[in-house]
Formats: structure tokens, C-alpha cells, sequence
């Protein structure tokens, strides 16, 4: 249960960022900022699309591979009754 919280709380973290991404995007179009994206008004929101993906896949992966690297070094971890300290003994 407590993974299925993390997952859950990295995909919300997720949503957010590319949320943020988005409403970044747009208060730079509408100050002028991207006259390049201004002058290709028609393909406007397919380089929204591919920039908030691109956004998003640089802090999805690290969030990803940490989610991995925590799951991996729990398994590694045998069941039992462990005192935190004993964990990081273990690490060291």
C-alpha cells in the first residue's frame, strides 16, 4: 500500500508539471516571447503538444528511474522485522 501512495503521489507530481508546462507555454505566447511559434500560428498547438511532452519526459524519467531504483532496493530487502538502523548499517 505504501508504494501504491508514492506511485500514485509521483503521477499527481507528474500532472502537475506538465500542467505548469502548459500554462508556462502559453504566458510566454501571450507576451510575445515565442514569435516563432507566433509566425507558425497553425501548427501552434502541435509545438505546445510536443513541448509539454518534452517537458514532461525531463522530469518523468528521473522521477521514473527513482521510483525504479526505490522498488529494486526494496526487494532486495528480506522480509522481517528490521530497526531503520540496521537498514542503513546494511547500505554502508
Amino acid at each position: 500500500m505504501e508504494n501504491l501512495k508514492r506511485v500514485f503521489s509521483a503521477l499527481v507530481i507528474s500532472l502537475l508539471v506538465v500542467i505548469f508546462a502548459y500554462m508556462y507555454v502559453s504566458i510566454l505566447y501571450h507576451l510575445n516571447f515565442l514569435e516563432i511559434i507566433e509566425i507558425l500560428g497553425t501548427t501552434l498547438i502541435s509545438y505546445r503538444i510536443i513541448f509539454i511532452i518534452v517537458v514532461g519526459l525531463v522530469f518523468l524519467i528521473p522521477l521514473i528511474l527513482k521510483i525504479y531504483y526505490y522498488i529494486v532496493k526494496k526487494e532486495r530487502i528480506e522480509p522481517g522485522d528490521y530497526r531503520l538502523e540496521d537498514i542503513i548499517e546494511n547500505e554502508d
